[in-house]
């Protein structure tokens, strides 16, 4: 926990979470929420910014969803049927594409372009 007596996503997440909501947030919002949550998906608040895909691959969004519920390489590779260098491949083309520096730094990318939830 942190100093407001909130939770941290990491700790959150490795709790089982399926991602976060607001109190401000309007009903559909709400419902749609939790339909990303039981279809497994990660939910966060999406930012203004337009939702994007178009320059990530399918493969790539499914590397970035594993990475974003916390998978390390060999367990995104088993997952996903694919071997370990391939995970490493799709991982750094997502570095590159998303402008980041690291795991934690994709997926924020991520959830702020709404690419995630």
């Amino acid at each position: 926990m942190s100093g407001t007596g909130r939770i941290s996503p990491g700790v959150a997440r490795a709790a089982g979470a399926s991602g976060f909501i607001y109190k401000s947030w309007d009903p559909p919002k709400l419902v749609h929420a939790v339909r990303l949550a039981s279809a497994g998906r990660l939910v966060t608040a999406p930012n203004s910014a337009p939702a994007t895909t178009a320059n990530l691959t399918a493969r790539e969004l499914d590397v970035l969803r594993q990475i974003a519920l916390g998978a390390r390489t060999p367990e995104a590779a088993r997952v996903l049927h694919l071997s370990p260098h391939t995970v490493k491949q799709y991982t750094s083309s997502l570095y590159r594409k998303l402008d980041a520096q690291n795991r934690t730094d994709a997926v924020l990318r991520a959830q702020r372009l709404g690419v995630i939830y």
